[in-house]
């Protein structure tokens, strides 16, 4: 009988949280047994499956993506605004990811929401706004 996938990221959310391991060692391992069992098109949903049973369980992920190192200030906003997404928190991990890529400000990913304060989506929303605007002239 084949093992649900959301079995599969209850085991992995509790190994997680028993005893800390690289995410892409875990990703590497899951995705070796995924490719045994023919699986593998489940990797990404099992990935957000095992970041609910975190969630669920308390121990909340913020994933974050600048150009620079965050600020202890930046830290706490975040920390701040993962206990909004999830008030029964109680451990909040911050991933930081440096990106070349992120002209400034920051993209926070928390459980299945994103807040992207990244200089290029602020472009964006002015571009869409003022098209909005010349389209309704």
């Amino acid at each position: 009988m084949k093992t649900s996938r959301h079995q599969i990221a209850a085991v992995l959310a509790k190994r997680l949280d028993k005893k800390p391991i690289k995410r892409s060692d875990l990703v590497q391992e899951l995705a070796a047994y995924l490719l045994s069992e023919n699986r593998l098109d489940e990797l990404e949903p099992l990935l957000r499956d095992i970041v609910s049973c975190r969630a669920k369980a308390g121990v909340v992920e913020a994933n974050t993506r600048s150009v620079y190192q965050l600020s202890a200030k930046d830290l706490a906003d975040i920390r701040s605004l993962a206990h909004q997404v999830q008030p029964k928190a109680s451990k909040v991990i911050i991933n930081e990811q440096h990106d070349s890529t992120v002209v400034g400000g920051v993209r926070v990913e928390i459980v299945d929401q994103q807040l992207d304060l990244t200089v290029q989506a602020q472009l964006g929303r002015l571009k869409r706004l003022t098209s909005l605007e010349r389209l309704g002239s």
